[in-house]
């Protein structure tokens, strides 16, 4: 069955929605980062890459916020003073802070990009080519737009039960 999910590659699912991944350089500032999600659809995920546009990190939204908590943690309730903390959090660059990427590539099954991104608590997977560049982000919404016909064929089932 051709519209089969589990048939499906990620290159079928990929460019639906995010059109252009988010990405800055290794040296790009916090703020840079913080600007970069904020733009347009405020996204969940900055990668890093190096000059060449390879992957060497990612950003997500949720490393972000646990940051600031834990650096107002640090500063304990005594010297607390958000104007300190994000001082000290907007001091820092995009390689200070990047998680180890997770990737898919185009060739992919989207049922195992799906399962990595359950795996890894993530809603969008940086995709890229064969020398590991960065070339596009899987988004969950992409996923799930790719997967609606499984949940009409379960309307359908639920029917005629």
């Amino acid at each position: 069955m051709a519209d089969d999910f589990t048939l499906k590659h990620v290159r079928d699912a990929f460019n639906l929605i995010v059109v252009e991944p988010s990405y800055v350089y290794e040296d790009a500032s916090v703020s840079e980062v913080v600007e970069k999600m904020l733009l347009g659809n405020k996204l969940n995920t900055v990668y890093v890459v190096d000059k060449k546009k390879r992957l060497v990190g990612m950003i997500t939204l949720s490393e972000l916020l646990r940051l600031t908590t834990a650096k107002v943690g640090m500063m304990g309730s005594e010297s607390f003073s958000a104007n300190k903390v994000f001082k000290y959090v907007l001091s820092k660059n995009a390689k200070d802070i990047m998680d180890t990427p997770i990737s898919t590539t185009p060739d992919s099954l989207l049922i195992d990009a799906l399962v990595e991104m359950l795996d890894n608590q993530l809603t969008d997977l940086a995709v890229v080519d064969k020398n590991n560049t960065l070339i596009g982000e899987l988004n969950g919404y992409e996923i799930l737009t790719s997967a609606k016909s499984l949940y009409n064929k379960d309307a359908k089932i639920s029917k005629d039960a």
